[in-house]
């Protein structure tokens, strides 16, 4: 069973509200527009990997990427979203967090067990 991501994500999010997307512009992220897309590697601020991106939740409201959707590395299980205010860089292949993994860690799995 998928939890709706208004009650895992963010409780003031409906589900009608959004948009689940494999790639998007974010912001003005240190002063220019950078995609996110499908399959980029995903670090934490220790330079951990801490596995891909699998989607991104489009908050069709705002109009913008509010959240990065992380799909752990085969030896995991399960998906965690955490806010795209916490990337720091974007790369060409990668996504880096100004986060630690541990923070990462701790969020609740997008799918319920």
């Amino acid at each position: 069973m998928k939890i709706p991501i208004s009650r895992q994500v963010c409780p003031s999010v409906e589900t009608e509200d959004i948009r689940i997307m494999t790639q998007g512009l974010v912001g003005d992220l240190h002063g220019r527009p950078c995609q996110i897309k499908r399959g980029m590697t995903v670090i934490c601020d220790s330079r951990e990997v801490l596995g891909r991106v699998a989607a991104l939740v489009f908050h069709r409201k705002e109009g913008r990427i509010i959240y990065v959707i992380l799909g752990h590395l085969p030896q995991e299980d399960g998906y965690q979203a955490f806010p795209v205010a916490w990337v720091d860089q974007i790369g060409k292949d990668s996504v880096i967090l100004k986060v630690s993994a541990d923070l990462v860690k701790g969020l609740p799995n997008w799918h319920s067990e």
